[in-house]
């Protein structure tokens, strides 16, 4: 009669499986999905648009304060237009495109704001 004997089998290569696995490597992650204000610019203002030059026209070098200007003239540029939009009983005198184009930029600037 001969005596079997089990393999011994380390603790640790049971918890600690071996780095060297077989088969193909692991996918890198997806890219994360753009935010939802990327999104708007990319619509409103195209693919390649720079929120200093093209949203609020100062240079990317602008200071704080001249930012907050730019911000609060923009703003307003938008709130005028938008008000002239609730004149559903008067002939609106934006173009409905420019209408959407209007709702979409005050909805940018609230969201760069929060």
């Amino acid at each position: 009669m001969k005596n079997f004997v089990k393999p011994f089998i380390s603790p640790s290569k049971l918890i600690y499986p071996s780095p060297h696995k077989k088969g193909p490597p692991p996918s890198p992650p997806p890219p994360p999905p753009p935010l939802k204000f990327d999104i708007i610019i990319a619509q409103v203002y195209g693919p390649a648009a720079n929120i200093y030059k093209d949203i609020f026209e100062v240079s990317p070098t602008a200071s704080q304060h001249e930012l907050k200007e730019a911000y609060l003239r923009k703003s307003n540029e938008i709130q005028v237009k938008l008000v002239k939009l609730s004149n559903n009983n008067r002939k609106s005198i934006l173009t409905s495109k420019e209408r959407t184009i209007a709702k979409k930029k005050k909805l940018l600037l609230t969201q760069l704001t929060a």
